[in-house]
C-alpha cells in the first residue's frame, strides 16, 4: 500500500462525504434491497484510504434510511469486519494462545484507552451524522487526500 493509494481513497472519500449535503432527510427503515447496497459500499471501503463507515452510512441515507439508523446500521455491521480481522490476526501467528503471549505487559491498558477514545469518536461522529454535519469531514478527507496525492507525484513521501 502506498500514499498515493491511500490519498486516492481519502480523496474519493471525501467526495462522497461532501456530497452528503445534497442527500435528502431519509425517514424509512432498512429493508433487504438496502442492506445489500449498504453491504456493497462496506465491499468497496476495503480499498486503502476509504472511510468503511463513512461509505455506509452514505449508501444507507442514499437508499432513504434515516441518519440515526444508518449510524446504527454501519456501526452494527462493523462487528463481523473487526472480529473476522481478529481472528484471521490472530490464526496468523499461530492461534489465540501464541497471539496473547506475544503481546507486551500492558497491552490491557492500550486496549482500555483505544475502547474510551474509540467511544468519544463515535459519540462525536453520531452528533455530526445526526446534524447531517459529515461533510466537514469530507473537507478533511480531501484536503488530506490532495496532499498525499501531491507529494506521492513529487516523489517525495
Amino acid at each position: 500500500m502506498n500514499s498515493l493509494m491511500v490519498g486516492a481513497g481519502l480523496v474519493f472519500t471525501g467526495i462522497v462525504l461532501i456530497s452528503s449535503r445534497f442527500i435528502r432527510k431519509g425517514l424509512g427503515k432498512i429493508s433487504f434491497f438496502d442492506g445489500i447496497l449498504v453491504g456493497i459500499a462496506q465491499g468497496i471501503a476495503v480499498m486503502p484510504g476509504v472511510s468503511r463507515s463513512g461509505m455506509t452510512m452514505m449508501a444507507g441515507t442514499a437508499a432513504g434510511i434515516s441518519r440515526e439508523e444508518a449510524f446504527r446500521f454501519s456501526f452494527l455491521l462493523s462487528i463481523p469486519a473487526i472480529m473476522g480481522a481478529a481472528l484471521l490476526q490472530a490464526r496468523e501467528v499461530g492461534g489465540l494462545d501464541t497471539f496473547l503471549s506475544s503481546l507486551p505487559s500492558g497491552w490491557y491498558l492500550g486496549v482500555f484507552a483505544a475502547f474510551v477514545s474509540g467511544l468519544a469518536s463515535l459519540y462525536v461522529l453520531r452528533k455530526l451524522v445526526i446534524a447531517s454535519k459529515w461533510w466537514v469531514f469530507g473537507i478533511y478527507c480531501l484536503a488530506l487526500g490532495s496532499l498525499s496525492v501531491i507529494i506521492s507525484f513529487l516523489g517525495v513521501w
